[in-house]
């Protein structure tokens, strides 16, 4: 029977679940004291050996969580399972592991591995409710799918934003509840500020970016989002200037995600040159101005900041001849 085990994937949600469910589960039945976690950056292989060797203490077993994977070589890790005291269960932890090393080449041949990949999409909102209902709430499906949109997929933010709505909300949660209090990952942000301006919906943009600062955005934070919608966008216009308009093609041979590449083909396959040249430089001086003090915008006082963004958006719709 396998006494080293591993937890990776994506859901970083159900793994954390998961580690925690051993944990408390251990606990219970062999004490806190049988119970050690260790960093594995900076874990020296002999005193990993001095550690699984050990005995529990008056209990049956002990459980040492190992957070990431060693860089240990092939022969050490090849050599670890026989070094693990039979009483000694060893679980390493680590959502996205490096297989191109031969650490993890090794513990994935000795270890019995267990994979959380992310939940499925059509699976989210049943989770979601049945998250909820453990507290004796209902969430209404338009306020799942305004949480969706906001959020993102992600099952940790998701249960994260849940966790807090619910202390604001009563027995149901309902699309208000979320507005007002669900914030956008960082990912979703850039998806929705992008999907926005690359729609033409200027008006929207403006208040969608108002809404970050209120709940909280760095305005820094957001300028720099916009400068990296800019590059994309600059590098699909210049895709489609040579003739390329395939998203697959775009996302793959000028790094420009797929998502965004979607989003922008349509905007900048109408966009003038000159607007787009004239906007770059703007944007450009702009940048260089607030690095270099040209305007007097801090994180204390943004003020100045904040309407070059509103600029930003307004400046944008230029590009576009619809």
């Amino acid at each position: 029977m396998s006494t080293i085990f591993l937890f990776t994937g994506e859901n970083s949600y159900a793994l954390r679940q998961e580690k925690h469910k051993w944990m408390r589960e251990f606990s219970q039945k062999h004490g806190q004291e049988n119970l050690q976690r260790l960093d594995g950056k900076g874990l020296s292989f002999h005193s990993l050996l001095d550690e699984v060797s050990a005995l529990p203490f008056i209990a049956g077993k002990r459980l040492l969580i190992v957070t990431g994977i060693p860089a240990y070589s092939k022969e050490e890790m090849e050599v670890l399972p026989e070094s693990v005291h039979p009483d000694c269960l060893l679980l390493f932890i680590d959502p996205k592991p490096d297989k191109r090393l031969s650490s993890t080449k090794s513990l994935l041949k000795i270890a019995t591995v267990k994979e959380f990949p992310p939940i499925a999409p059509g699976q989210l909102k049943q989770w979601m409710q049945q998250y909820v209902q453990a507290n004796g709430k209902t969430i209404q499906p338009a306020a799942q799918n305004r949480l969706l949109e906001i959020v993102g997929e992600d099952q940790d933010a998701l249960s994260q934003e849940l966790d807090k709505i619910q202390l604001y909300a009563g027995d149901s949660i309902e699309v208000k509840h979320v507005d007002i209090l669900a914030v956008p990952s960082g990912e979703q942000e850039v998806w929705t500020l992008t999907n926005t301006i690359a729609a033409g919906k200027k008006n929207d943009a403006l208040q969608y970016a108002q809404l970050l600062l209120t709940r909280g955005e760095d305005a820094y934070s957001l300028w720099s989002i916009l400068l990296w919608m800019l590059k994309n966008t600059f590098l699909v216009f210049v895709a489609v200037q040579d003739g390329i308009k395939n998203p697959a093609t775009i996302a793959s041979e000028y790094g420009v995600p797929f998502p965004s590449v979607k989003s922008l083909l349509p905007f900048v396959s109408s966009a003038r040159r000159a607007h787009m040249e004239n906007f770059i430089r703007w944007a450009v001086a702009t940048d260089i101005e607030l690095k270099t003090g040209g305007y007097k915008s801090t994180q204390e006082a943004p003020e100045e900041l904040v309407c070059l963004i509103d600029q930003f958006i307004i400046r944008s719709s230029a590009l576009s001849a619809r």
